[in-house]
């Protein structure tokens, strides 16, 4: 029996709506859009036809021939195309502008994204479906060849930034980010149910939902120093509100804080950028910044990984207790602190070691003066006196 009254393919509103249920964000939606619009181009551009036309005669051939080659001279074709900047295609973000702007040549880590979204599109719009080891073994995808190294953020640039934050969210924000390391996507998705302020130090637990890959869900800390702009800024909203921003849309809401973060360093004089053209202190070193200052308090930087969510690390962290996080965390505070120093956590064991030592140093100088004779104990004080 053939089922003919269910559709097994999706069509585009289905799968954009598949992708903001899967990604749990109108963002991800807002970005699935984008690349298919750009696969609308490319079609236009090099083939003269619409994109749903193409891809149903391609099925056509595959159901033919059994041979997805002309599948992957498809996708071929659109990542020499992202490579390339496109003067001549304008496009329009929105009715309201009044100029388009022309289609730009993709970063080789935006082509391997935008190709793997597109081949989905092709599964379950298209009923096209490629092979893992074809799609490893025949595209050619750009190499990256940016070899610069990252300039870290130094303490004293990153507190002149925050000075000249002069709203309190957005410094609250930059606090936030520096002490649990969260992506700036992260930290926008944080809702006032997520962090605890009754414990010390004020535990952040990021869901599994929202932080990147979906993996496993992290559990962060807060400083002294940022605690109290994170107190004030949760005293209005409702547990499942929104901390750090008011747009629902998160990757609008990121595109936004990106750019007054850009103002802001600009405005400080941080102008320097790389040969791509982003800015050295980019909103993202904040996040590099935490785990260096995390590696450099404990000299563990297995733990700095795994504290900044980095999957090859993340599972040793997850299995440590929460008393030996809470330990770590505070060893690290001093370093991670822009304005406070806190007090050096040390090891008791010392602390105790050397409280003994000067006790008995106490006891001998007792012992000493107590079998010195009075006469000559009041010569030795006169003699001290007169010394200084």
């Amino acid at each position: 029996m053939v089922i003919n009254y269910i559709n097994k393919l999706l069509t585009r509103e289905e799968f954009f709506e598949k992708s903001y249920k899967k990604g749990k964000s109108r963002g991800y939606e807002v970005l699935t859009r984008s690349i298919i619009a750009n696969l609308d181009r490319f079609c236009e551009d090099k083939y003269n036809k619409k994109t749903d036309d193409v891809i149903l005669d391609i099925k056509k051939e595959v159901e033919q021939t059994s041979d997805s080659t002309i599948a992957l001279k498809y996708l071929q074709d659109f990542i020499d195309w992202l490579e390339v900047d496109h003067p001549d295609i304008l496009f329009k973000n929105n009715p309201l502008q009044k100029e388009g702007k022309p289609v730009k040549a993709k970063s080789p880590l935006a082509i391997k994204n935008y190709v793997s979204r597109v081949k989905k599109f092709m599964k379950m719009c298209g009923g096209i479906r490629i092979d893992g080891d074809d799609y490893r073994d025949y595209l050619a995808f750009p190499a990256d060849e940016n070899d610069e190294e990252a300039e870290p953020l130094l303490k004293e640039e990153f507190k002149l930034i925050i000075d000249h934050a002069f709203e309190p969210r957005r410094k609250a924000l930059y606090m936030f980010m520096k002490d649990t390391s969260a992506r700036i996507l992260e930290s926008l998705r944080v809702k006032k149910k997520y962090i605890d302020l009754t414990k010390d130090p004020i535990v952040v637990t990021l869901p599994k939902s929202i932080v990147k890959g979906k993996r496993k869900k992290r559990v962060l800390y807060l400083t002294r120093e940022t605690a109290p702009g994170i107190r004030q800024l949760l005293k209005k909203p409702g547990d499942e509100d929104l901390v750090f921003t008011k747009n629902d849309n998160d990757l609008i809401a990121r595109t936004t804080e990106e750019r007054a973060w850009s103002r802001l360093v600009n405005k400080v004089g941080f102008t320097e950028k790389y040969a791509r053209g982003h800015l050295k202190k980019n909103i993202h070193s904040i996040r590099a910044f935490c785990m260096t200052q995390i590696k450099e308090a404990t000299k563990d930087p297995d733990y700095a990984h795994g504290y900044g969510g980095h999957t090859r690390y993340l599972e040793q962290y997850i299995r440590l207790s929460e008393e030996r996080k809470i330990q770590l965390f505070k060893q690290a505070e001093p370093y991670l602190s822009l304005y406070e120093q806190a007090p050096e956590v040390t090891d008791q064991s010392e602390r105790l070691k050397e409280i003994e030592e000067k006790l008995e140093k106490y006891e001998m100088l007792d012992k000493l003066i107590a079998n010195v004779e009075q006469p000559k104990l009041e010569e030795l004080l006169r003699g001290l006196s007169k010394a200084h």
